[in-house]
Order: structure tokens, then sequence, then C-alpha cells
């Protein structure tokens, strides 16, 4: 009979998790562009489907969940994004400013973060001997921004727009000798806009 209980309460718990992340819903469309390594672009675009928890406030906003399901090029949440609004600004935590908030309510915030990537870089003499090594690091940016507008019937009209360095391998010969491959970043960059219910 405990077991049974614990089950039910196990069954409950995920349900209201559910309810709660991603409140709002909605499916929207997304257009991507990607560098490749030989100088091409290649563009796609996918439909999303998208659940967000949006808080706001006469003095805060949140983005306190995001998930986004783009079929054709990848599933991903964006991270917890919270403000303060100060004077017409949005300010975070520590006291930096990521956006304002426009005279028709909409919200703008621009975000951004990094990843590293550490190698070793080496190259060789005329004798396929080591001629200098070095450690290095590879530094791959994102940036985002959002605007968010309150609209009257309830609904929120959402657009991201995001430019990301994604991490690639290229390789190279000196001197007849062994390859060396090393990792670089190749560009990409998308935009998203749905409205959530």
């Amino acid at each position: 009979m405990s077991k049974m209980l614990f089950i039910l309460m196990l069954l409950g718990s995920l349900v209201a998790k559910a309810q709660i992340l991603g409140a709002l819903k909605g499916d929207g469309k997304i257009q991507a562009s990607y560098s490749e390594s030989n100088g091409s672009t290649t563009t796609r675009t996918s439909p999303c489907h998208v659940a967000m928890n949006i808080r706001e406030s006469s003095s805060s906003f949140a983005l306190d969940f995001s998930y986004f399901e783009c079929p054709q090029l990848s599933i991903w949440n964006d991270g917890v994004y919270r403000y303060h609004i100060v004077g017409g600004k949005l300010v975070n935590g520590k006291g930096e400013e990521k956006g304002v908030v426009a005279m028709d309510g909409t919200y703008h915030i621009s975000e951004s973060s990094f990843k590293t990537e550490k190698y070793v870089d080496y190259h060789y003499d005329e004798n396929c001997n080591y001629k200098t090594v070095e450690n290095k690091i590879l530094k791959l940016n994102t940036a985002i921004k959002y605007s968010f507008k309150h609209m009257a019937d309830g609904s929120w009209s959402v657009r991201r727009l995001a430019s990301e360095d994604r991490l690639a391998w290229t390789s190279r010969r000196e001197h007849g000798c062994p390859t060396i491959t090393v990792p670089t970043k190749l560009g990409s960059s998308t935009e998203l806009s749905v409205v959530l219910r």
C-alpha cells in the first residue's frame, strides 16, 4: 500500500512540475544561417514548439524557464534571466544593464555568454620535428537578443535573435609532415518569432 502511495505521489509531482514549467506555449518558425568551412553559407527553416514561464511586475521581469523544440534543427533551453526595472532599464542581480522597457511596454533584452575549448597547437620544421608547441584556448561566443511584448489578449509576442560560434575542426600540413588538426569556430545566426498563450 505504501509503495502504491509513493508512486501516486511521484506521478502527481511530475504532473505538477510539467504544468509549472512552460505555462506559456506556442508554435512559431525559426530561420537559421550557418557558415561552412568552405566559405559558403547554409540556410534552414524549421517549425518550432516553444514553452516559457514569464513573470512581470511594475518593478521586475523574469524568464524563469524556456524550452525550444525545432525538429529540423535542435532542441535546447536558454538560461534563466531575471531583472529589476530601474528607470526603464532592465538590470540583473549584478547591477549590469541588460535591456530596456520601451514606451509600448516591450521588453528588449541582450544577453551574452561564452565557452572555451583548450587545445595544443604545434608546428613542424623541415625535418618534421616539433618547432613550436603552444597551449591555446579557443573562445566560442553566444549573443542573444530577446523582445517580449504582453498583448491585450494576455498572450506574449516573443522574438529571439541569436548569433553563436560553433565548434569545428580544421587540418593543415607543413613540409609534407603529418597532418595537424586543431579546433576552429564557424558562425551561425538564428531568428525565431512566436506567440505564446
